[in-house]
């Protein structure tokens, strides 16, 4: 694939997000609509549709398209906060069990993310690369501890830090562990999230650090998101709560993830 046509795909995920996005707040959108907003042709636009309703996103109605089920958006943290908390703490107990005092982590930004961090004040010696400016102000101060923010792009709903800056921090850097969190995993398929630059961080989060640990509540196995991270090899350990199935931890612990269910 050439430059061109990379940054073509990449410009052409920028706008189905986008396009998620509006449908995520309308539910419905109109091809005609669409492609006055984005000032393109309305032929572009249905291949636009066509794409999103075969990777399951929405269903295509006579001029326009509906929003599927089950499907994940992006949404703010402090929307987020709240949610499955009880299982929240109880994965992110168990995490910080896992971290010994003098080692290099990479905590990505997320709501489990940020309760990790926040029990990790009892490490000594701790060296952290975030790309979460919340995650950074709440480490500040912990015992002769070093923190390292990525600088970036500030996404103003997750409050993480992304784009061409973040990551080449990331790269100067490697950790024994990468905590992350994920907007959704499918069994047959990998991890996924909402936000395309997102994504990318977190795979360099992976690809930097000796241990991937992913943290997430089981709400979001099988959800819908539109960028691609990963496929589930690339990852260590698994930490979720009981509400997974026995079916869905077989089908993950094929791909040689150690399940940890709290």
């Amino acid at each position: 694939m050439s430059d061109i046509e990379k940054i073509e795909k990449m410009f052409a995920e920028e706008r189905r997000d986008k396009i998620l996005e509006i449908l995520g707040k309308e539910n419905r959108v109109n091809v005609s609509e669409l492609a006055a907003i984005f000032n393109i042709g309305e032929a572009t636009i249905r291949r636009d549709l066509d794409d999103l309703e075969e990777r399951g996103f929405l269903r295509r109605t006579h001029g326009g398209a509906i929003l599927a089920e089950n499907i994940s958006f992006e949404t703010s943290i402090k929307e987020r906060e709240s949610w499955n908390r009880e299982a929240k703490i109880r994965i992110a107990t168990f995490v910080s069990q896992l971290v010994k005092s003098g080692e290099t982590l990479m905590i990505d930004g997320g709501t489990t993310t940020l309760e990790v961090a926040r029990l990790l004040r009892t490490k000594r010696n701790l060296v952290v690369i975030t790309n979460a400016p919340i995650i950074a102000e709440e480490m500040v101060g912990y015992e002769s501890s070093t923190i390292i923010l990525t600088g970036g792009e500030l996404n103003e709903k997750t409050l993480v830090l992304v784009g061409p800056i973040a990551e080449q921090t990331i790269h100067q850097f490697r950790a024994d562990r990468a905590i992350l969190g994920m907007s959704s995993i499918v069994p047959e398929d990998g991890f996924f999230t909402a936000n395309i630059y997102e994504a990318t961080i977190k795979r360099t989060f992976m690809e930097c650090a000796k241990e991937v640990i992913i943290v997430m509540d089981s709400s979001k196995i099988g959800k819908i998101s539109t960028s691609f991270i990963s496929n589930l090899s690339l990852v260590n350990k698994l930490v979720i709560d009981k509400g997974i199935s026995e079916e869905n931890i077989q089908k993950i612990e094929r791909f040689g993830i150690e399940i940890i269910v709290v």
